[in-house]
């Protein structure tokens, strides 16, 4: 005979001996919740990111994908789906030509491509240093999440184990509900200094 806790077995199942046939809720991870992001790009800059890429080699589309991943520090890594309608539109303003290289379709800058890329080095430049500036704070920010994330976690887990264990009632998780709630807006109060 199983024990029940808050209504719960020792399973997990409510109610105690009967089986669960429902799917399981895809659990996020707190780190998920607070993933950093990379600078947004822009749809124009994916088309310069990939002229850039062919600047001093011709390359098919997975080398352009490792190209502008290797050179925004693994900040951006665009899909299949943007780089290779880009490659057709890119190949229709004949900004670049394809050949066929050890049976793989490749990717060269033409004349009218390089002038292109050319008049667009601003651009680029600032782009990059977008990216080197974002890379310049991951370190930072994953100690900084890293230290958050094992806080809370922290937290969740006491309380769970206090739950499962019948020393969490009614009036001390009032009280830590109110805490939490605190916390929460003097964390939103700081940030909206």
């Amino acid at each position: 005979m199983q024990r029940e806790k808050h209504g719960f077995s020792d399973r997990g199942h409510r109610g105690g001996s009967h089986k669960c046939h429902h799917k399981k809720k895809k659990h996020h991870r707190f780190s998920d919740m607070i993933a950093r992001r990379g600078p947004r790009i822009e749809r124009g800059e994916t088309r310069y990111l990939i002229l850039d890429s062919l600047r001093d080699k011709g390359r098919h589309g997975y080398g352009i994908m490792d190209s502008i991943e290797e050179k925004t520090g693994g900040m951006y890594r665009p899909s299949p789906g943007t780089v290779y309608p880009a490659l057709q539109a890119l190949e229709n303003l004949e900004l670049i030509a394809p050949s066929d290289a050890d049976n793989r379709k490749t990717y060269e800058l033409t004349t009218k491509g390089r002038r292109e890329l050319e008049s667009q080095r601003e651009l680029l430049e600032d782009f990059y240093e977008d990216m080197n500036q974002a890379s310049s704070y991951e370190y930072e920010e994953d100690e900084f999440f890293e230290d958050i994330q094992a806080l809370v976690a922290g937290m969740f887990k006491s309380i769970s184990r206090a739950f499962r264990s019948g020393r969490l009632g009614a009036d001390e998780a009032n009280k830590i509900r109110r805490i939490i709630q605190e916390a929460a807006q003097k964390v939103d109060e700081i940030l909206k200094q």
